[in-house]
């Protein structure tokens, strides 16, 4: 049976505001030379499209990474991105976020960072080297990952800047180089409402219609100055794909005490599996075999709290290292995550140490902009549905800112009490997607 792609999207915003209209001084304080990239930054200031009238976006410049510097880049993504699902794993029910998008863009925007601010935003995004360095690694990471063979995997980044205001011409033309980010220019003084349609219908048409509405009514206001905007689509089959006429009600355990009928997808697959600190996994591999979908459930129905407690970079990094070939009687339910909520995640980054980053008073990022600006909020939703033809997924992120001073044949294999589940690049090892299963639905 042919798998029918699968589509997974994701998007990120970073919004820089100021409660005064007036202009702010452009710096002459250079920043480091990106390959191929002289010609990029001098005209960067005067560009200015109208809404929804856009030029071709460009390719970033930068040269691409070696394996050590992507495996690097990687691991600090997935190191910063499980402290932060530690973070909001409190929320009950079903979860996903998306550490891959959040890292990225909050990397591109510590390129803007100065003193304090950043050595706080480098230690939480387990970051390394100074800010120029730290956004070529991010920008190498997600230009490889856009060369990912028969799985699609598109990266986007666009700036909205203020038409009145003034920004560095150096981070301008670095964002544009490394990341193949061009700034649109939109007026949020008198048309915030507009400006605010007009980033999310350009998020829309980047993710295939998978992330809608990612700035709420009231996100932007006449006091925004940036918006930072990532989006990266990822449309990929299964490499052994679900026989929809398998699929049958089979019982889920929700806890200790209650269970209930979910459609559960059945497949006897070679797959690889692995048993750490009394969990299964398996790992579903997509096809191209770069791509996976990484399954870890407890042995014990209400298990699942103690297995998260011990989720972060070096216990993932043991599971993987652990699976082996194996041939078994997979059943997986099929599951639709769609949060009603939206995370607001400024509390939890305070929490891993991005403190002045969000103080109007001690915020420094006038590699941006002078005066500088400060974070206010962090808005996070993820999306994410499985089925016998694969996996489609979205995600996106809102940063408001703004200026204040061995082998077992036929062994059955059923995930049918709450279980994690990470979708990662196999190559590289970031991991694109982090979530859990409380209720297939």
């Amino acid at each position: 049976m042919k798998l029918k792609p699968s589509r997974i999207a994701l998007a990120v915003l970073f919004m820089f505001a100021c409660d005064s209209p007036t202009e702010g001084e452009t710096s002459s304080e250079p920043l480091a030379t990106v390959e191929s990239s002289a010609d990029v930054a001098p005209k960067v200031q005067e560009e200015a499209p109208k809404v929804r009238d856009r030029a071709a976006k460009p390719k970033p410049t930068i040269s691409p990474g070696t394996a050590e510097e992507l495996r690097a880049a990687a691991n600090a993504s997935n190191a910063f991105g499980f402290d932060l699902y530690a973070q909001v794993r409190d929320a009950p029910g079903n979860l996903v976020i998306s550490p891959a998008s959040i890292s990225a863009a909050l990397t591109m925007t510590y390129g803007g960072a100065r003193g304090n601010t950043a050595s706080q935003m480098q230690q939480a995004l387990h970051l390394e080297g100074e800010p120029n360095a730290a956004m070529d690694a991010g920008g190498r990471l997600l230009l490889d990952l856009s060369s990912s063979g028969p799985v699609r995997l598109a990266v986007a980044n666009r700036l909205f800047g203020e038409q009145t205001w003034k920004f560095e011409d150096a981070f301008m033309g670095r964002t544009r180089a490394v990341y193949g980010a061009p700034l649109e220019r939109v007026d949020y003084i008198n048309q915030f409402e507009d400006a605010r349609l007009n980033i999310n219908q350009w998020v829309a048409g980047e993710t295939e219609d998978l992330i809608k509405d990612l700035v709420p009514s009231g996100g932007i206001d006449e006091t925004t100055r940036l918006s930072l905007v990532n989006a990266i689509y990822f449309l990929g089959d299964w490499a052994m794909p679900f026989d929809k006429e398998a699929t049958q009600p089979r019982s889920f355990q929700l806890n200790a005490k209650d269970k209930k009928d979910v459609p559960t997808m059945t497949g006897s697959m070679h797959l690889k599996t692995a048993v750490v600190d009394d969990a299964i996994a398996v790992e579903l591999p997509y096809k191209g075999d770069r791509f996976a979908m990484t399954l870890v459930m407890p042995k014990d129905v209400d298990g699942l709290a103690d297995l998260e407690s011990k989720l972060g970079a070096k216990w993932f990094d043991t599971v993987v290292g652990s699976l082996k070939p194996d041939h078994v009687d997979l059943h997986l339910p099929k599951f639709k995550i769609e949060p009603a909520k939206v995370l607001e995640l400024s509390k939890n980054l305070e929490a891993l140490g991005m403190v002045d980053a969000f103080d109007g008073m001690k915020a420094d990022f006038t590699g941006i902009s002078s005066p500088s600006l400060a974070i206010s909020k962090v808005f996070h939703k993820g999306f994410i549905r499985v089925d016998e033809k694969g996996t489609e997924a979205a995600a996106a992120t809102a940063v408001v800112m703004k200026n204040e001073s061995a082998s077992m044949p036929g062994r059955e294999l059923a995930f049918d009490h709450p279980f994690l589940f990470v979708l990662r690049d196999k190559q590289t090892g970031v991991a694109l997607f982090v979530g859990r299963v409380t209720d297939p639905g």
